[in-house]
Protein backbone atom coordinates (compact mmCIF):
# COMPACT_ATOMS: atom_id res chain seq x y z
CA UNK A 1 0.00 0.00 0.00
CA UNK A 2 2.87 2.36 -0.72
CA UNK A 3 0.53 4.44 -2.89
CA UNK A 4 -1.68 5.13 0.09
CA UNK A 5 1.16 6.06 2.39
CA UNK A 6 2.56 8.41 -0.24
CA UNK A 7 -0.58 10.53 -0.05
CA UNK A 8 -0.59 11.03 3.71
CA UNK A 9 0.73 14.58 3.49
CA UNK A 10 -2.61 15.99 2.30
CA UNK A 11 -4.25 18.79 4.21
CA UNK A 12 -6.52 17.47 6.95
CA UNK A 13 -10.08 18.74 7.04
CA UNK A 14 -11.67 19.94 10.24
CA UNK A 15 -15.25 19.45 11.37
CA UNK A 16 -16.78 22.20 13.47
CA UNK A 17 -18.86 21.35 16.48
CA UNK A 18 -19.04 21.10 20.23
CA UNK A 19 -19.09 18.14 22.58
CA UNK A 20 -22.51 16.57 22.52
CA UNK A 21 -23.86 14.21 25.13
CA UNK A 22 -26.37 11.60 24.07
CA UNK A 23 -28.26 9.19 26.24
CA UNK A 24 -30.14 6.18 24.93
CA UNK A 25 -31.61 2.88 25.98
CA UNK A 26 -29.54 -0.04 24.81
CA UNK A 27 -30.54 -3.22 23.05
CA UNK A 28 -28.30 -5.84 24.63
CA UNK A 29 -28.06 -3.91 27.91
CA UNK A 30 -31.23 -2.40 29.25
CA UNK A 31 -29.56 0.16 31.53
CA UNK A 32 -29.00 3.79 30.58
CA UNK A 33 -25.68 4.83 29.14
CA UNK A 34 -24.13 8.02 27.76
CA UNK A 35 -22.09 8.66 24.64
CA UNK A 36 -19.78 11.63 24.17
CA UNK A 37 -19.38 12.79 20.58
CA UNK A 38 -16.36 14.97 19.71
CA UNK A 39 -18.08 16.93 16.95
CA UNK A 40 -21.39 17.93 15.46
CA UNK A 41 -20.73 15.41 12.72
CA UNK A 42 -21.17 12.49 15.13
CA UNK A 43 -24.38 10.60 14.58
CA UNK A 44 -25.69 7.91 16.91
CA UNK A 45 -28.03 5.26 15.55
CA UNK A 46 -29.94 2.89 17.79
CA UNK A 47 -31.77 0.01 16.17
CA UNK A 48 -34.18 -0.77 17.92
CA UNK A 49 -35.64 0.77 20.07
CA UNK A 50 -34.10 4.21 20.53
CA UNK A 51 -31.50 6.49 18.95
CA UNK A 52 -29.47 9.39 17.48
CA UNK A 53 -28.31 12.84 17.83
CA UNK A 54 -27.69 16.04 16.11
CA UNK A 55 -27.90 19.51 17.50
CA UNK A 56 -30.28 21.12 15.03
CA UNK A 57 -29.13 24.68 14.37
CA UNK A 58 -30.89 25.90 11.23
CA UNK A 59 -28.56 27.98 9.11
CA UNK A 60 -30.04 29.19 5.84
CA UNK A 61 -26.75 29.14 3.94
CA UNK A 62 -26.04 25.52 4.93
CA UNK A 63 -29.62 24.53 4.16
CA UNK A 64 -29.38 25.94 0.66
CA UNK A 65 -25.87 24.61 0.15
CA UNK A 66 -26.50 20.89 0.70
CA UNK A 67 -29.77 21.08 -1.24
CA UNK A 68 -27.86 22.52 -4.19
CA UNK A 69 -25.13 19.90 -3.89
CA UNK A 70 -27.70 17.08 -4.00
CA UNK A 71 -29.62 18.60 -6.90
CA UNK A 72 -26.41 19.15 -8.85
CA UNK A 73 -25.35 15.53 -8.27
CA UNK A 74 -28.75 14.31 -9.46
CA UNK A 75 -28.49 16.41 -12.62
CA UNK A 76 -25.03 15.00 -13.34
CA UNK A 77 -26.36 11.49 -12.85
CA UNK A 78 -29.12 12.04 -15.38
CA UNK A 79 -26.95 13.90 -17.86
CA UNK A 80 -23.85 11.72 -17.72
CA UNK A 81 -25.25 8.40 -16.52
CA UNK A 82 -23.42 8.67 -13.18
CA UNK A 83 -24.42 6.92 -9.96
CA UNK A 84 -23.28 9.51 -7.41
CA UNK A 85 -25.10 9.71 -4.08
CA UNK A 86 -24.57 12.55 -1.60
CA UNK A 87 -24.80 11.42 2.02
CA UNK A 88 -24.76 13.91 4.91
CA UNK A 89 -21.69 13.43 7.08
CA UNK A 90 -23.93 12.64 10.05
CA UNK A 91 -25.20 9.60 8.14
CA UNK A 92 -21.84 8.47 6.74
CA UNK A 93 -20.29 8.66 10.21
CA UNK A 94 -23.09 7.19 12.30
CA UNK A 95 -22.61 4.97 15.34
CA UNK A 96 -24.34 1.69 16.09
CA UNK A 97 -24.70 0.92 19.80
CA UNK A 98 -23.81 -2.46 21.23
CA UNK A 99 -25.98 -5.23 19.83
CA UNK A 100 -27.31 -3.16 16.90
CA UNK A 101 -26.62 -2.91 13.19
CA UNK A 102 -28.38 -2.67 9.86
CA UNK A 103 -28.40 -5.71 7.59
CA UNK A 104 -26.65 -5.58 4.23
CA UNK A 105 -30.04 -5.46 2.47
CA UNK A 106 -31.31 -2.55 4.59
CA UNK A 107 -28.02 -0.66 4.16
CA UNK A 108 -28.22 -0.99 0.38
CA UNK A 109 -31.90 -0.05 0.30
CA UNK A 110 -31.20 3.07 2.36
CA UNK A 111 -28.63 4.27 -0.20
CA UNK A 112 -31.08 3.60 -3.05
CA UNK A 113 -33.88 5.50 -1.33
CA UNK A 114 -31.62 8.49 -0.68
CA UNK A 115 -30.43 8.47 -4.29
CA UNK A 116 -33.96 8.39 -5.68
CA UNK A 117 -35.12 11.22 -3.38
CA UNK A 118 -31.95 13.32 -3.69
CA UNK A 119 -33.35 16.26 -5.75
CA UNK A 120 -36.07 16.93 -3.15
CA UNK A 121 -35.02 14.98 -0.07
CA UNK A 122 -35.42 17.99 2.24
CA UNK A 123 -39.01 18.61 1.09
CA UNK A 124 -42.10 17.31 2.90
CA UNK A 125 -43.28 14.93 0.18
CA UNK A 126 -43.58 11.29 -0.83
CA UNK A 127 -41.00 9.65 -3.08
CA UNK A 128 -41.48 6.67 -5.36
CA UNK A 129 -39.05 4.02 -6.55
CA UNK A 130 -39.79 0.98 -8.77
CA UNK A 131 -39.48 -2.33 -6.94
CA UNK A 132 -37.59 -3.66 -9.95
CA UNK A 133 -34.86 -1.07 -9.26
CA UNK A 134 -34.57 -2.22 -5.65
CA UNK A 135 -34.37 -5.82 -6.81
CA UNK A 136 -31.15 -5.05 -8.70
CA UNK A 137 -29.41 -5.58 -5.37
CA UNK A 138 -31.35 -8.69 -4.34
CA UNK A 139 -33.61 -11.19 -6.04
CA UNK A 140 -37.22 -11.69 -4.98
CA UNK A 141 -39.55 -9.39 -3.08
CA UNK A 142 -39.44 -10.88 0.41
CA UNK A 143 -36.29 -8.98 1.36
CA UNK A 144 -37.91 -5.62 0.54
CA UNK A 145 -40.53 -5.96 3.26
CA UNK A 146 -37.93 -7.03 5.81
CA UNK A 147 -35.57 -4.15 4.95
CA UNK A 148 -38.40 -1.58 5.02
CA UNK A 149 -39.45 -2.71 8.49
CA UNK A 150 -35.83 -2.55 9.61
CA UNK A 151 -35.55 1.08 8.45
CA UNK A 152 -38.91 1.94 10.02
CA UNK A 153 -37.72 0.53 13.36
CA UNK A 154 -34.57 2.64 13.22
CA UNK A 155 -35.25 5.71 15.33
CA UNK A 156 -33.28 8.98 15.16
CA UNK A 157 -33.18 11.78 17.68
CA UNK A 158 -32.08 15.43 17.53
CA UNK A 159 -31.77 18.29 20.00
CA UNK A 160 -34.27 21.09 19.38
CA UNK A 161 -35.99 24.01 21.10
CA UNK A 162 -39.54 23.48 22.35
CA UNK A 163 -42.35 25.91 21.51
CA UNK A 164 -41.59 27.63 24.80
CA UNK A 165 -37.92 27.98 23.96
CA UNK A 166 -36.72 25.18 26.22
CA UNK A 167 -34.17 22.50 25.38
CA UNK A 168 -35.92 19.40 24.09
CA UNK A 169 -35.38 16.23 22.08
CA UNK A 170 -37.32 15.14 19.03
CA UNK A 171 -37.29 11.52 17.87
CA UNK A 172 -38.69 9.80 14.81
CA UNK A 173 -37.95 6.87 12.48
CA UNK A 174 -35.88 7.33 9.33
CA UNK A 175 -38.92 6.38 7.25
CA UNK A 176 -42.49 7.18 8.18
CA UNK A 177 -45.26 5.86 5.94
CA UNK A 178 -44.31 3.30 3.31
CA UNK A 179 -46.61 1.75 0.71
CA UNK A 180 -45.38 -1.32 -1.13
CA UNK A 181 -47.29 -2.73 -4.07
CA UNK A 182 -47.47 -6.52 -4.12
CA UNK A 183 -46.37 -7.03 -7.74
CA UNK A 184 -42.57 -7.01 -7.56
CA UNK A 185 -42.17 -6.84 -11.36
CA UNK A 186 -44.09 -3.62 -12.13
CA UNK A 187 -44.92 -2.43 -8.61
CA UNK A 188 -43.60 0.60 -6.78
CA UNK A 189 -42.49 1.52 -3.29
CA UNK A 190 -43.78 4.88 -2.05
CA UNK A 191 -41.97 6.25 0.99
CA UNK A 192 -41.48 9.39 3.02
CA UNK A 193 -38.52 10.46 5.14
CA UNK A 194 -39.45 11.72 8.58
CA UNK A 195 -39.32 15.42 9.42
CA UNK A 196 -36.49 14.70 11.85
CA UNK A 197 -34.39 12.96 9.20
CA UNK A 198 -35.04 15.80 6.75
CA UNK A 199 -33.86 18.26 9.39
CA UNK A 200 -30.62 16.33 9.82
CA UNK A 201 -30.02 16.52 6.06
CA UNK A 202 -31.01 20.19 5.92
CA UNK A 203 -28.63 21.27 8.67
CA UNK A 204 -25.64 19.19 7.58
CA UNK A 205 -22.54 21.15 6.57
CA UNK A 206 -20.37 18.28 5.31
CA UNK A 207 -21.07 15.25 3.18
CA UNK A 208 -19.70 12.17 1.45
CA UNK A 209 -19.95 11.44 -2.25
CA UNK A 210 -20.39 7.69 -2.80
CA UNK A 211 -21.12 5.50 -5.81
CA UNK A 212 -24.38 3.56 -5.65
CA UNK A 213 -23.19 0.83 -8.03
CA UNK A 214 -20.25 0.07 -5.77
CA UNK A 215 -22.53 -0.16 -2.72
CA UNK A 216 -24.97 -2.46 -4.53
CA UNK A 217 -22.09 -4.71 -5.57
CA UNK A 218 -20.77 -5.09 -2.02
CA UNK A 219 -21.13 -8.45 -0.32
CA UNK A 220 -20.31 -7.49 3.27
CA UNK A 221 -22.44 -5.25 5.47
CA UNK A 222 -19.35 -3.86 7.20
CA UNK A 223 -17.95 -2.84 3.80
CA UNK A 224 -20.86 -0.46 3.15
CA UNK A 225 -20.26 1.58 6.29
CA UNK A 226 -16.45 1.58 6.04
CA UNK A 227 -16.72 2.71 2.42
CA UNK A 228 -19.04 5.59 3.32
CA UNK A 229 -16.72 6.63 6.14
CA UNK A 230 -13.69 6.56 3.82
CA UNK A 231 -15.53 8.65 1.21
CA UNK A 232 -16.35 11.26 3.85
CA UNK A 233 -12.72 11.41 5.02
CA UNK A 234 -11.48 11.65 1.43
CA UNK A 235 -13.65 14.69 0.85
CA UNK A 236 -12.41 16.25 4.10
CA UNK A 237 -8.83 15.53 2.97
CA UNK A 238 -8.17 13.39 6.00
CA UNK A 239 -5.80 10.74 4.64
CA UNK A 240 -5.00 9.21 8.02
CA UNK A 241 -7.37 8.87 10.95
CA UNK A 242 -7.38 6.81 14.13
CA UNK A 243 -10.30 5.26 16.02
CA UNK A 244 -10.46 3.48 19.33
CA UNK A 245 -11.26 -0.16 18.69
CA UNK A 246 -14.73 0.03 20.26
CA UNK A 247 -15.48 3.24 18.36
CA UNK A 248 -14.58 1.66 15.03
CA UNK A 249 -16.70 -1.40 15.85
CA UNK A 250 -19.69 0.86 16.56
CA UNK A 251 -19.21 2.76 13.28
CA UNK A 252 -19.22 -0.48 11.27
CA UNK A 253 -22.01 -2.12 13.25
CA UNK A 254 -19.58 -4.92 14.19
CA UNK A 255 -20.85 -5.19 17.75
CA UNK A 256 -21.56 -8.92 17.90
CA UNK A 257 -20.04 -10.69 20.93
CA UNK A 258 -18.13 -12.97 18.56
CA UNK A 259 -16.23 -9.93 17.23
CA UNK A 260 -15.06 -8.62 20.61
CA UNK A 261 -11.59 -10.10 20.26
CA UNK A 262 -9.27 -8.11 17.99
CA UNK A 263 -8.22 -11.13 15.96
CA UNK A 264 -11.84 -12.02 15.16
CA UNK A 265 -12.81 -8.42 14.36
CA UNK A 266 -9.78 -8.11 12.08
CA UNK A 267 -10.37 -11.45 10.34
CA UNK A 268 -14.15 -11.31 9.91
CA UNK A 269 -14.95 -7.60 9.63
CA UNK A 270 -12.07 -5.18 9.05
CA UNK A 271 -9.84 -7.00 6.57
CA UNK A 272 -12.69 -8.36 4.38
CA UNK A 273 -14.21 -4.85 4.22
CA UNK A 274 -10.88 -3.28 3.26
CA UNK A 275 -10.25 -5.96 0.62
CA UNK A 276 -13.65 -5.38 -0.95
CA UNK A 277 -13.20 -1.59 -1.03
CA UNK A 278 -9.79 -2.12 -2.62
CA UNK A 279 -11.28 -4.44 -5.21
CA UNK A 280 -14.23 -2.48 -6.62
CA UNK A 281 -13.80 1.20 -5.67
CA UNK A 282 -11.42 4.05 -6.45
CA UNK A 283 -10.09 4.18 -2.89
CA UNK A 284 -6.86 2.67 -1.56
CA UNK A 285 -7.18 1.59 2.09
CA UNK A 286 -4.65 0.25 4.55
CA UNK A 287 -4.59 0.02 8.34
CA UNK A 288 -2.15 -0.08 11.24
CA UNK A 289 -3.11 -1.49 14.67
CA UNK A 290 -2.59 0.90 17.58
CA UNK A 291 -1.14 -0.95 20.57
CA UNK A 292 -0.70 -0.31 24.27
CA UNK A 293 1.89 -2.77 25.47
CA UNK A 294 0.85 -5.88 23.52
CA UNK A 295 -2.88 -5.12 23.41
CA UNK A 296 -4.54 -3.60 20.31
CA UNK A 297 -6.59 -0.60 21.48
CA UNK A 298 -7.26 1.17 18.19
CA UNK A 299 -6.85 1.25 14.42
CA UNK A 300 -5.29 3.89 12.18
CA UNK A 301 -6.85 3.88 8.73
CA UNK A 302 -4.82 5.24 5.82
CA UNK A 303 -6.64 6.13 2.61
CA UNK A 304 -5.77 7.55 -0.76
CA UNK A 305 -7.25 7.97 -4.20
CA UNK A 306 -6.31 5.38 -6.80
CA UNK A 307 -4.58 6.55 -9.95
CA UNK A 308 -4.25 5.34 -13.53
CA UNK A 309 -4.21 1.56 -14.00
CA UNK A 310 -5.52 0.88 -10.48
CA UNK A 311 -8.67 2.89 -11.23
CA UNK A 312 -9.26 1.02 -14.46
CA UNK A 313 -8.83 -2.35 -12.75
CA UNK A 314 -11.43 -1.41 -10.12
CA UNK A 315 -13.87 -0.25 -12.83
CA UNK A 316 -13.32 -3.45 -14.77
CA UNK A 317 -14.06 -5.58 -11.71
CA UNK A 318 -17.17 -3.56 -10.88
CA UNK A 319 -18.46 -4.16 -14.41
CA UNK A 320 -17.50 -7.83 -14.28
CA UNK A 321 -19.93 -10.59 -13.32
CA UNK A 322 -20.22 -11.22 -9.58
CA UNK A 323 -19.55 -14.93 -10.03
CA UNK A 324 -15.96 -15.62 -9.06
CA UNK A 325 -15.42 -12.14 -7.58
CA UNK A 326 -14.47 -13.43 -4.15
CA UNK A 327 -11.83 -15.72 -5.65
CA UNK A 328 -10.46 -12.86 -7.75
CA UNK A 329 -10.39 -10.66 -4.65
CA UNK A 330 -8.48 -13.28 -2.68
CA UNK A 331 -5.92 -13.43 -5.47
CA UNK A 332 -5.54 -9.65 -5.27
CA UNK A 333 -5.08 -9.79 -1.48
CA UNK A 334 -2.39 -12.43 -1.84
CA UNK A 335 -0.62 -10.27 -4.42
CA UNK A 336 -0.72 -7.18 -2.15
CA UNK A 337 0.53 -9.24 0.81
CA UNK A 338 3.46 -10.52 -1.25
CA UNK A 339 4.29 -6.95 -2.35
CA UNK A 340 4.26 -5.80 1.29
CA UNK A 341 6.67 -8.56 2.25
CA UNK A 342 9.01 -7.55 -0.57
CA UNK A 343 8.94 -3.94 0.61
CA UNK A 344 9.75 -5.01 4.17
CA UNK A 345 12.70 -7.08 2.98
CA UNK A 346 13.96 -4.23 0.81
CA UNK A 347 13.67 -1.83 3.76
CA UNK A 348 15.67 -4.14 6.02
CA UNK A 349 18.47 -4.27 3.50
Amino acid sequence: MAGVRGQMAGEKGQMAGENIQIAGRGVAKRGMYVYHAPALSSFLLFHPPFVTLLEAKPLESKRTHIAQIMKAADQRNKRQGNDEVILPGEVAELHFPEGASLSLAASKMFVQLVQEAMPSITEDKEHTIPLAMLNKAHKGGGWVETAVRELQRTIIEIDVKSRKGRQAKRSAPILTEVTREIDTEVGELTYEFSKTFRQIVTNSNHWASIHARAVLAMEGKYTVWLYQLCCLKMRLRECEFTYDLDDLRSRLGANAPSLKRWQEFKRRALEPAIAEIQHITGIDVDYVPVKRARKVIGVTLIIGEKQGEAVEEAKKELNNVRTGRKARRMGMVEKITAEKEELKKAFKR
